[in-house]
């Protein structure tokens, strides 16, 4: 982060005023994760007190997580971070920043271990989402830029190009999409090793225009429960929980997935599934629409905004959109359509082949503003 550069100022205030809207008295959670998101933290304090609002800092680390996977047992990792879920009831907005870059998927943390942890850590990610105004906020760390082979500035301009948008605009453009698929029913999503169809009817379409995540540019929805049958492939590398996963293959059946496989750590795959009884269910089908974003890059909270892909996330479903999955564990792993393959919702192809969801006019920039 460089200090001088005006675009992280007008980041906090778009934070503080947009993404979590601080009114005064607001109590107000700033989790910062490893010392390069310590500066934007303090832009961010200082727009929470100019608001009236009360900040509070908590302190978390890549490298924290990493020594007590590999050094703490199965039961340690499985334990409830109580503070941070505590944090979570306390306040009324939380905003999470999200910097580091550890990939440890070098054989020396077992995969159980991983999975405990995630359980664990998916139970503060409930109580957030259940008990606050929240935003997650993907900072364009050097790490991140180095395992997407892109160079850092790139992948920073980027990331303003993303996150300083036209967000009203966007709200309006959203909303006027999920205003044209309220009420469908049927999807297909379908290309190569890819024919998979599930029921969304009677659910609820949630838009991310800033509010939920940084880059935020999503629509999205939970199917039923037990609705999903068929197979997808995800041909795109995918980073969760410190590990990388290449060729996820998933066969569903009644809404379960029935068989998961992936050509790097099919194992930490299956026993991320085995968290609990939702973990093997979809919670989310997704379509990013920011053209900010125009590069997958490895990392799940900026691939699945990019315009042009489909997501969907096992685990967790969405209360707000009529979701009743419960789980731990919430992943959601992008699928490119940009170059093949399509979905279609009740026969009408919104993605792929120029569909509803494809390329359309630039929404202003702020970024391109200064």
């Amino acid at each position: 982060m460089t200090p001088d550069d005006p675009r992280w100022k007008a980041l906090a205030e778009l934070i503080v005023a947009w993404s979590t809207n601080v009114q005064p008295d607001d109590r107000v959670l700033i989790s910062a994760g490893e010392p390069d998101s310590l500066p934007l933290a303090g832009l961010i304090y200082a727009e929470i007190v100019r608001a009236g609002g009360h900040p509070q800092v908590i302190f978390g680390s890549d490298r924290f997580e990493a020594d007590l996977l590999r050094l703490g047992s199965i039961s340690q990792a499985g334990r409830v971070p109580g503070l941070e879920q505590l944090a979570m009831r306390w306040a009324d907005a939380a905003i999470v920043l999200r910097g580091g870059d550890l990939v440890y998927d070098d054989g020396t943390v077992a995969a159980a271990r991983v999975a405990a942890r995630r359980g664990a850590l998916g139970q503060v990610s409930a109580a957030r989402t259940a008990h606050t105004r929240w935003v997650i906020v993907r900072l364009p760390t050097a790490g991140v830029a180095r395992h997407a082979g892109l160079d850092h500035a790139d992948l920073t301009n980027d990331f303003f190009a993303a996150t300083l948008r036209d967000w009203p605009r966007e709200h309006d453009v959203a909303h006027r999409l999920t205003a044209i698929l309220s009420g469908s029913k049927e999807v297909h999503v379908h290309g190569p090793g890819t024919d998979l169809r599930m029921s969304i009817a009677g659910r609820r379409w949630l838009v991310d225009d800033g509010h939920i995540n940084l880059p935020g540019g999503e629509i999205a929805t939970s199917p039923l429960e037990a609705s999903a049958e068929g197979e997808i492939l995800f041909e795109h590398p995918a980073i969760f929980a410190g590990h990388v996963f290449t060729g996820i293959r998933l066969l569903f059946r009644a809404g379960v997935a029935v068989e998961a496989d992936a050509d790097r750590n099919g194992s930490l795959l299956n026993e991320l599934l085995a968290i609990d009884a939702g973990a093997r269910r979809i919670g989310e089908i997704g379509f990013g629409s920011n053209e900010g974003m125009q590069r997958l890059c490895g990392d799940l909270l900026y691939d699945e905004k990019v315009a042009g892909t489909f997501h969907l996330a096992l685990g967790r479903s969405y209360a707000s959109c009529g979701g009743r999955n419960t789980s731990a564990l919430h992943w959601d792993i992008v699928k490119d359509f940009r170059n093949e393959g399509t979905v279609s919702i009740d026969g009408r192809v919104v993605l792929g082949e120029g569909g509803l969801l494809g390329p359309r006019s630039r929404p202003t920039s702020l970024a391109d503003r200064r």
